[in-house]
């Protein structure tokens, strides 16, 4: 079925996706979701882009997976902490918030698996923060005179 998803946290994306590769860099201050500069004027594409960016269930799952552990590194490289509160109200609050305040129920059961998703990866990205941390820290311990 491949009908159109209009909400589910996915409508407000902006990406540029036709651009001159000597006008334009990637910034390196984000791992993930990485934000192009670009040196110069830029517009707005009228019509929408199809685009495809998983395969199936699996395919998105995997990849919200991969995304959290990768937004784990950047938080721990910006030296972030896990905390109890965040492992438990952040993926809620994306599901609620992406699910019902930004209208995904409308989305159907797509709509559902997407905002479930979504707030797997907060959730993964907690958890490997968390294993982050330890590691370092028996690190530290081992290296310690």
């Amino acid at each position: 079925e491949d009908k159109v998803l209009r909400f589910s946290g996915w409508q407000t994306d902006k990406n540029y996706r036709l651009f001159r590769k000597s006008k334009a860099r990637f910034s390196d201050k984000k791992i993930v979701h990485e934000t192009l500069e670009v040196n110069g004027t830029s517009g707005v594409l009228n019509e929408k882009l199809t685009h495809y960016c998983y395969k199936n269930y699996e395919d998105y799952k995997q990849k919200m997976l991969t995304y959290g552990r990768m937004k784990a590194k950047e938080a721990f490289y910006k030296e972030k902490h896990f905390n109890y509160f965040s492992y438990v109200l952040k993926p809620a609050w994306k599901f609620v918030n992406h699910y019902l305040l930004r209208l995904g129920i409308l989305d159907g059961r797509k709509g559902l698996i997407i905002c479930y998703l979504n707030a797997l990866c907060d959730m993964e990205r907690n958890r490997e923060l968390k294993n982050l941390e330890k590691k370092n820290e028996l690190t530290y311990y081992l290296v310690m005179p």
